[in-house]
C-alpha cells in the first residue's frame, strides 16, 4: 500500500511517498526429523514493513532523493526443521536507507549518485549451544551491516544508441559467532560492522562494475 503526497504548490517539485508492506505467511515448523514437531499445526505469522521515499527538485537539472524503511525475510525451509523440538526461528529483519542526487546533464545524458546503508538483525545463524536432539540448531541472533556508494550514468535512446554504466563500492559484514558476541560487550552495536566478531558475508563484493 503506497500513497503519494505533493506538499508544494508545484506538484512536480516535491514528492513524498509513504507506504506499508504487509507480509502474511504460513510456516510449517517441523520436519521428518522433528518429534513432536512433525504433527504440529502450521503457524500463521504476519509482519509489516513501513517505508517512505521522497524526491525534491532542486533545479531544472538537479533532484535530491532519499528513502528509508524496514524489510523482513521469512526463514528458509531447512531452517524450520526442529530436531526433536519445534523450530523457534522467525523472520530476519533489515532497516535500509539511501540518499542521493540525480543530475540531468542534457536531454540524453544523466547520472545518479547514491549512498546506502543497511542494518540487519535477527539473522538466522547456527546455534552454538545446540546439543542435538531436543534443541534447535538455528536461532535469530545474528547481525549484519551493508553500506556503500553507487554511481550510475546513462544515455537515453538517441537514434540507434542507448547505454548505461555503473560502479558500486560496497561493504557487507555479519556477526554470527554467538560465543564471540557473548564475550564482547556492545559488539553487535558496531555501526560499520567492524571488530573481532565481524566478518564479510559469503557473497560480499567490494567493487561491482557493470555496463
Amino acid at each position: 500500500l503506497t500513497a503519494r503526497v505533493r506538499p508544494l504548490a508545484n506538484p512536480d517539485r516535491w514528492l513524498v511517498s509513504p507506504g506499508i508492506r504487509v507480509l502474511p505467511i504460513v510456516l510449517q515448523e517441523g520436519g521428518s526429523i522433528s518429534q513432536p514437531g512433525e504433527d504440529a499445526e502450521p503457524v500463521f505469522r504476519m509482519v509489516t514493513d513501513p517505508r517512505i521515499a521522497t524526491r525534491l527538485m532542486l533545479s531544472d537539472t538537479f533532484t535530491a532523493k532519499a528513502s528509508t524503511g524496514t524489510y523482513h525475510q521469512p526463514p528458509q525451509p531447512q531452517e524450520l526443521i526442529g530436531v526433536g523440538a519445534r523450530s523457534s526461528v522467525g523472520f530476519e529483519r533489515a532497516w535500509a536507507s539511501a540518499v542521493g542526487i540525480e543530475h540531468q546533464v542534457s536531454p540524453a545524458i544523466s547520472y545518479d549518485v547514491e549512498a546506502f546503508y543497511k542494518r540487519l538483525d535477527r539473522l538466522i545463524v547456527f546455534n552454538n549451544a545446540w546439543t542435538g536432539f531436543g534443541t534447535n540448531p538455528f536461532t535469530n541472533e545474528g547481525f549484519g551491516r551493508a553500506y556503500g556508494v553507487e554511481i550510475l550514468a546513462r544515455h537515453n535512446p538517441t537514434g540507434n544508441f542507448f547505454g548505461w554504466v555503473s560502479y558500486t563500492l560496497s561493504y557487507s559484514n555479519r556477526a554470527e559467532d554467538l560465543t564471540c558476541l557473548d564475550r564482547t560487550p556492545n559488539a553487535s552495536d558496531s555501526f560499520w560492522g567492524t571488530g573481532r566478531c565481524w566478518s564479510p558475508f559469503d557473497f560480499d563484493q567490494r567493487h561491482i562494475f557493470s555496463a
